[in-house]
């Protein structure tokens, strides 16, 4: 087999991501030796240093040659961060959202239609941001598409793209702040608290919605935010999910989120600090979904579950457990909710476990098979982190793995073409024990995507894969 050169660590070199070691044990100790410092600095603490190390400030107060004659009282700071790994943000102060006749990208008029073809997110037209800081609107970044390819809004409001229209920058003089007057004062709302904005794009799918709020949460700590005075903003027209408790208890503590809704037909002034934060489809945790994630233990994720675990008043670690304490296992089960239907449903669970409840009837463990969609954030952390094996079928509910505690048997179930390693990747940040099953029979027509086929699993098939990774967890929990 080759060996790989350290250049091969490198998707893209402009972007710096980890790419996947096809055999890791062939990497001399000098390759190891980078990689460790890579996924530290793209998936570990190393990241708030990097975060830091990235900013670009234009028209800051301190930087007088920055003004070029323009009144630092009516200009707009802009502090612009690109890192490694799918890190971008942007902090602004001084910032105007017009948001008087703002659209939504894709709505719908029930929860029963949300899917793929709904977007919540607003759609940018050159009338909605308004700002006032020459030099960053004519600065260049160094791309060949565009002389404004900063990419602030493109992931924020639907229709935007730097490559064939550089307004999305939108900081010059042109584009200053719009007039205030006693006319407008119903329609006009004012921010002076720093303020995280976040534009949901799958606003259903916790997945998304627990990366987006990692996003936040590391940014403002590498920038030394005081969570207990900032508030969160809604940029988008989606419905309530239960991952928003978790976001603004851990992000806002001391207010309540600002929705979208309660913003449109609105002029939006924000006189501080304005974060937007990297989006929910970027960042540590949407690195390396199709392929292997060369990075494991993370003090980063680490750290985050314990803190938002315990913000949530659920306990981070399990006690010894007592003569006679269960072992728990935890099916997240897949069920049609709220008139919607569902994909990638085990449509023999009650039987399969049934039978597993018969097997180990004699042994002393709790079965329990839970719908994570009426439960709130806190109680899908409490089940999760209270199980010692746990399994699912590959879906959004599976993203719980995060709040799971170091060496909890997870077993993920696929359809047999299906290939997406978030989870897995979860696992090796805090420590889960994946793996993954893909017997059974999958159930759709042949042209049936296979990320949309349910599943059956004939009992014998499960208990010879099951069977050996459940006595081997058994014994180890019962030996402590």
């Amino acid at each position: 087999m080759v060996v790989l050169g350290v250049s091969s660590l490198l998707v893209r070199v402009r972007d710096v991501r980890l790419a996947a070691w096809s055999d890791t044990s062939v990497m001399t100790a000098q390759q190891q030796q980078q990689l460790a410092e890579l996924c530290y600095k793209q998936r570990d603490l190393g990241l708030f240093d990097e975060i830091r190390a990235s900013q670009r400030q234009f028209c800051g107060h301190d930087v007088l040659s920055d003004w070029n004659g323009q009144d630092p009282a009516a200009s707009t700071e802009v502090n612009v961060y690109n890192v490694a790994g799918g890190v971008k943000a942007t902090v602004f102060r001084n910032l105007e959202l017009n948001l008087v006749n703002v659209g939504i990208a894709q709505p719908i008029s029930d929860i029963s239609q949300d899917g793929g073809d709904h977007d919540p997110r607003f759609v940018f037209t050159d009338k909605i941001v308004h700002c006032q800081c020459q030099p960053f609107a004519t600065s260049k970044h160094g791309s060949r598409f565009s002389p404004n390819a900063w990419a602030v809004w493109e992931a924020i409001l639907t229709d935007v793209d730097t490559r064939v229209d550089p307004r999305s920058t939108v900081c010059d003089s042109a584009h200053a702040r719009l007039q205030s007057g006693p006319e407008h004062g119903d329609r006009l709302v004012e921010f002076t608290h720093p303020v995280i904005v976040i534009a949901r794009r799958d606003d259903h799918n916790p997945f998304f919605q627990i990366s987006s709020t990692l996003n936040a949460w590391f940014m403002a700590q590498a920038l030394g935010w005081d969570l207990q005075q900032t508030q969160v903003v809604y940029l988008d027209a989606g419905y309530p999910s239960p991952v928003d408790a978790l976001r603004q208890k851990l992000l806002a503590p001391n207010h309540d989120i600002v929705t979208g809704q309660s913003l449109m037909g609105k002029r939006v002034h924000f006189q501080g600090n304005v974060m937007i934060a990297p989006e929910e489809g970027s960042g540590p945790m949407m690195q390396h979904l199709n392929d292997a994630e060369p990075c494991h233990a993370s003090q980063l994720f680490k750290q985050f579950r314990e803190v938002a675990l315990t913000t949530m008043r659920v306990p981070p670690s399990k006690p010894v457990p007592l003569d006679g304490e269960a072992v728990v296992i935890t099916v997240i089960t897949r069920r049609p909710y709220k008139g919607r239907t569902v994909q990638r449903v085990w449509v023999n669970e009650d039987e399969v476990l049934d039978k597993m409840r018969d097997e180990y009837k004699h042994m002393n463990v709790v079965f329990q098979s839970v719908d994570f969609v009426d439960l709130t954030i806190a109680q899908q952390m409490h089940a999760t982190a209270n199980s010692d094996i746990v399994i699912g079928m590959h879906g959004a509910g599976m993203v719980n793995v995060l709040w799971t505690r170091p060496e909890t048997l997870v077993i993920e179930i696929f359809p047999k073409r299906r290939r997406r390693w978030g989870y897995r990747n979860l696992c090796q940040f805090v420590g889960c024990d994946w793996h993954e099953f893909r017997g059974g029979t999958d159930i759709g027509y042949f042209w049936t995507r296979a990320n949309a086929k349910d599943k059956e699993i004939p009992y014998d098939e499960w208990r010879t894969f099951f069977d050996p990774l459940f006595q081997a967890r058994y014994r180890a929990i019962k030996s402590r």
